[in-house]
């Protein structure tokens, strides 16, 4: 429901569980912490959601590969955030650039922990890289992790996640001003928005990156 009182919850769930030894049901509740401080805007506070992070890794035992995983690639998403707020005041690129390699550092660790029949997860963590790579500027390596997540996407039939992945792809090449190729992937992820339900604000998004990299073309074609 979006309500900062799921907190008070959690924090007791997760006392209860330490006290009776549960340690898989404390490292969901230390999840779930970190989810609540690093998405709900009443409460965002981006060490917090960290902090909760690296709890509930500790907690999932060695061999819950996909606990583990998930943790650091949401550690991967707090240190993305940073990145963007960092972006955003104008920090030194330094600054930025740090927090953009220590996004892909998780990320890359959550890939490689990942089984392969996760397919869900795993397509997931190829779109994070690709905007990772994306705003590094290594567009080809993005369009590689984009495609790669897309893959997955479509082994599991969901077109609306497919959309998603191509629709950053084509935002990744817009910014890069591969406007011809942006306009490509674009009018794909289109074609799998208009194909599922309830994805109308997916798909006036994506009208409206249309309408934008189709004026940018105009203005750079030459004259007849």
């Amino acid at each position: 429901q979006g309500s900062a009182k799921c907190v008070d919850g959690c924090l007791e769930a997760i006392s209860l569980a330490e006290q009776i030894q549960d340690y898989p049901l404390a490292a969901v509740c230390a999840f779930d912490l970190g989810h609540a401080y690093k998405d709900l805007p009443e409460i965002r506070d981006l060490a917090l959601a960290e902090g909760w992070y690296q709890r509930s890794l500790g907690l999932f035992a060695k061999d819950d590969q996909m606990g583990r995983a998930r943790c650091l690639g949401q550690l991967g998403s707090v240190a993305y955030e940073r990145f963007i707020d960092a972006r955003k005041v104008g920090r030194p690129p330094e600054v930025c650039l740090g927090h953009l390699t220590q996004a892909h550092q998780y990320r890359m660790q959550a890939l490689e922990m990942l089984p392969p029949n996760a397919v869900e997860d795993l397509a997931t963590i190829h779109t994070q890289l690709g905007n990772i790579y994306g705003d590094a500027g290594q567009i080809d390596t993005a369009l590689r992790h984009y495609r790669e997540s897309i893959r997955h996407c479509e082994a599991m039939q969901e077109r609306f996640l497919a959309g998603q992945s191509r629709f950053n792809a084509a935002l990744t090449l817009a910014v890069a001003g591969r406007l011809a190729d942006a306009r490509d992937w674009a009018q794909s992820a289109l074609r799998d928005y208009q194909a599922c339900e309830n994805a109308d604000e997916q798909v006036v998004k994506t009208l409206k990156l249309l309408e934008q990299i189709e004026s940018r073309l105009r203005a750079t074609s030459p004259p007849s």
